[in-house]
């Protein structure tokens, strides 16, 4: 509860946070505290808690040794430089009475509660998936590292000029390592800048070092090796009898791909560190987990994974329901490529038992309704044969999708399902993903040539609404991947998961889950530490760790193969692969 200088309660609050120690509950009532303060527009701070750790770790009198606190702890102090005068007091439960009786109705009601709202043009309660508007602020700089991508860098580009948080403009930097595609894309943003009468200007550069200076936020979306150590991600397993629909997270692809790209994120990591410090980093790269943990590894305070994958049955639910996104509340969690819908509620009440209807629909029954799907219709958001039939068995509602999911199971992309046939999915060839890049690079030259043909609607890619809220005081709720402080009980410590969070004010609040029922933590465990494995192999150069992360692979069914497919690829890659050589 906040109180104004003359006693008068400004704001009430209480949140369910899900399973959590009785110190991180602290720090989160603290940091929502500190964050409807800053809504508010309060500038000087007399804070009071009945938590003693917590108060004396806050003025530095203990250690934060708890590596579960030590985030929250960081992301606290961020808050509180935004005050021009902060203290924090200790005082005994029972003067507390009236924030312990905020819990206990949010506990009782099995929801936020908020009792005394604040001005509703600058808050949201934290009910669900919400999203409110925030004012302008100063012009930020953005870098996108990988600024010569046709897929992502005109997408990126629009949606963060629409965004009217970032309508004060500020300086967007395209860096790159190929200064053929930085030139479609410059002219490509100058068109679209003249177009949209943007505030914001373009630089593009293949000195990444000499366009972080004061970045507020990084984007990475690169991909180390390009086609052509893809097309070795997926061509030699196939040679030892391993297909892969996608092969950039799990399988040979996932490890090969990880193993030369997590050098590259090293390098990324102490740049940043060294020019841009307090920049928020959001990665979009693949594979997302290990990549998001190797830049919080290497010191990069603020790190986001962003991927798009819950997009899909969002989307249906909202069609469906006739209704926005923010009206679909969602507990999510896992990993990345690989979770699970906890619940989904509407006008709160359960909406899980529409996936029952879906799931009995006859296109979503295996080797039932479309089978011979073309490439793109097997990656349309309208096909799930997969994941319904695991949720028909198991009960359990995966997200990503099908080509996803299903290279992380050892049963599914077999010679007896037609290599995935069975399910709508098709195996994406290097062939494909050339088709697609030359179709995004016309795109991108026809939208130059015509501006007016640009389509100015903001996608659904979580980006722009993410970059606009961290730099005002409007909030969002998506999916995000972040290192696990205690969002999923039972999941590694360090290791990135998948679930929804509320973003602004300067904060990403990940959202608690607790424990994951048995059977989801036994699938997600081993994935998550043979990630870890994963990623201290291409740390160390360790082949006998690489190893073991290829024999534990699903996708890798002979163990007499897992010692020669890995030498196969890491001498196919031996250029961009020189820790272990």
């Amino acid at each position: 509860m906040i109180n104004n200088p003359q006693g008068r309660t400004i704001f009430q609050g209480g949140y369910c946070i899900g399973k959590a120690t009785n110190n991180v509950a602290e720090y989160t009532a603290l940091l929502r505290g500190l964050q409807e303060s800053c809504k508010l527009g309060i500038d000087r701070l007399d804070i009071y808690s009945d938590s003693q750790l917590m108060v004396r770790q806050i003025t530095g009198q203990y250690r934060v040794r708890d590596i579960s606190l030590q985030k929250l702890h960081d992301q606290a102090h961020q808050l509180l430089e935004r005050f021009d005068r902060w203290q924090i007091t200790h005082i005994p439960r029972e003067k507390n009475e009236q924030a312990n009786s905020l819990v206990n109705q949010a506990l009782d009601a099995h929801k936020d509660i908020t009792v005394v709202p604040p001005d509703p043009a600058t808050a949201t309660t934290h009910s669900g998936p919400a999203e409110t508007s925030g004012k302008v602020v100063k012009p930020v700089k953005i870098v996108i590292i990988g600024g010569g991508s046709y897929a992502w860098s005109p997408t990126l580009l629009r949606d963060l000029v629409m965004q009217k948080e970032l309508a004060g403009g500020g300086e967007v930097w395209l860096v790159d390592i190929d200064p053929k595609p930085l030139k479609d894309i410059d002219a490509y943003a100058k068109a679209l800048l003249k177009r949209t009468k943007s505030k914001f200007t373009v630089h593009t550069t293949v000195d990444r070092d000499a366009a972080l200076g004061g970045a507020d936020f990084v984007i990475i979306t690169i991909s180390t090796g390009g086609f052509k150590a893809m097309r070795h991600d997926l061509e030699i397993p196939e040679k030892h009898g391993i297909y892969q629909p996608v092969g950039d997270t799990v399988g040979p692809g996932g490890i090969s791909r990880t193993l030369r790209n997590v050098p590259v994120f090293v390098d990324l990591a102490k740049s940043f560190v060294k020019h841009c410090p307090d920049a928020w980093i959001l990665n979009i790269t693949n594979p997302m987990t290990v990549l998001t943990n190797t830049l919080a590894l290497q010191g990069c305070r603020r790190v986001i994974g962003l991927c798009h994958e819950l997009s899909a049955l969002w989307t249906r639910l909202t069609d469906h329901f006739k209704c926005d996104w923010h009206d679909i509340s969602m507990r999510v969690a896992g990993l990345n490529h690989f979770a699970f819908i906890l619940d989904a509620t509407y006008q709160g009440q359960s909406i899980m038992s529409q996936f029952d209807t879906w799931a009995s629909e006859p296109d979503n029954q295996v080797q039932g309704g479309k089978i011979d799907l073309t490439h793109q219709e097997s990656l349309s958001l309208e096909w799930h044969k997969f994941k319904y039939d695991f949720y028909r068995k198991t009960g359990r509602m995966l997200y990503p999708g099908d080509r996803h999911i299903t290279e992380f199971f050892s049963n599914v992309i077999t010679k007896q399902s037609g290599y995935g046939a069975a399910f709508g999915i098709k195996l994406t060839t290097i062939a494909h993903r050339q088709e697609w890049f030359d179709k995004a690079r016309k795109d991108t030259l026809k939208w130059t040539a015509k501006p007016e043909t640009i389509p100015l609607k903001i996608s659904r890619e979580a980006i722009s609404a993410i970059v606009a809220c961290l730099c005002s005081s409007r909030t969002v709720v998506d999916v995000v991947n972040l290192p696990n402080v205690g969002q999923i009980d039972n999941l590694p410590r360090g290791t990135v998961v998948e679930t929804m969070a509320t973003i602004g004010n300067g904060m990403v609040e990940p959202h608690a889950v607790g424990a994951l029922p048995d059977d989801l933590a036994m699938m997600l465990s081993h994935h998550a530490h043979r990630f870890n494995l994963t990623l201290q192999a291409a740390l160390k150069g360790d082949r006998k760790l690489a190893l073991e992360a290829m024999l534990t692979d699903p996708l890798v069914g002979d163990c007499q193969t897992a010692g020669k497919l890995l030498d196969q690829l890491l001498s196919a890659n031996r250029k961009l692969l020189p820790q272990f050589f």
